[in-house]
């Protein structure tokens, strides 16, 4: 199977800003988010979770999990988004809050990031069917298609989980029938190659716009720099021309002067006739 996080129209350089940071991500086990480490990045859409130690439960000693990108949330930025009444969150019902599932917040509000009034500690309906106040700033918003998926599959057995996760385009696209989650991604086209013309220096440049989200540094084609072809015209003759005829400035002013040479000549000869006939005149008289 081709994994379509794969494509190198994602930037896999993107996932390090993932590692260490403290994130809620799910176990395949059972279906639900714990707190967890990023230690380093596997794949592109895949990390290695560090999970643990908990303090109840069958999780009481570190463990690590490769974990799809879909389902890892960093915690500390998750937690800027606004919660009222209404929203979808994920969030624990216990009082150590290790496990963490989703619910519908039924009453409360807590602001955040945002201008509001004072925050009230809100009440959660989870999937589970519990109902329970969750502590101030723990609860992480989450959309409403995510919601319908984690729902759904944390009643599923856990090879059921699995063979979601082996569609080709899960969680954006799942089985007839199934909520899928995620951003819709436009289908970019694969990045033109950078051709570069001798001089490293110079790249040539790309139509505009130009909306590739990631550009690899590869594939590099070079492009040998073609000698250019001798004009016959010179740049300042060519520069010299007059709007709407084929003549330069010179050709102009040589074409004039030859005017005013004959012009000239022609004035003379007439002068000297004149005076011809002026003197004949004369004579007879």
């Amino acid at each position: 199977m081709v994994d379509w996080m794969e494509s190198p129209d994602l930037s896999p350089a993107a996932g390090s800003l993932l590692i260490g940071k403290l994130v809620l991500a799910r176990r395949i086990d059972d279906g639900y988010f714990y707190r967890g480490t990023v230690k380093s990045q596997i794949l592109s859409n895949k990390f290695l979770i560090a999970f643990g130690p908990c303090k109840h439960g069958k999780f009481q000693d570190t463990e690590y999990q490769d974990t799809y990108v879909y389902d890892i949330l960093g915690y500390e930025d998750a937690k800027r988004h606004t919660i009222q009444t209404g929203d979808k969150v994920l969030a624990s019902w216990e009082p150590e809050g290790e496990r963490w599932g989703p619910g519908v917040v039924i009453d409360g509000y807590e602001k955040r990031q945002s201008e509001g009034p004072t925050d009230q500690e809100i009440t959660v309906t989870f999937s589970n069917g519990r109902t329970e106040r969750v502590p101030l700033d723990t609860a992480v918003w989450i959309p409403p298609p995510l919601y319908e998926r984690l729902g759904l599959e944390l009643k599923m057995p856990q090879i059921a989980r699995e063979s979601l996760q082996d569609s080709g385009r899960y969680p954006s696209e799942s089985l007839p029938g199934y909520p899928t989650s995620g951003p819709d991604l436009p289908d970019f086209q694969a990045p033109a190659p950078l051709e570069f013309n001798k001089d490293p220096l110079f790249i040539k440049p790309m139509p505009w716009p130009y909306r590739q989200p990631y550009v690899p540094a590869y594939p590099v084609m070079y492009k040998h720099k073609e000698s250019p072809t001798k004009s016959v015209v010179k740049s300042e003759d060519i520069n010299a021309l007059i709007p709407g005829t084929n003549m330069t400035r010179k050709d102009l002013d040589d074409k004039v002067m030859s005017q005013i040479m004959e012009h000239k000549l022609l004035l003379e000869d007439r002068q000297d006739e004149l005076h011809r006939i002026t003197l004949i005149e004369m004579i007879d008289f």
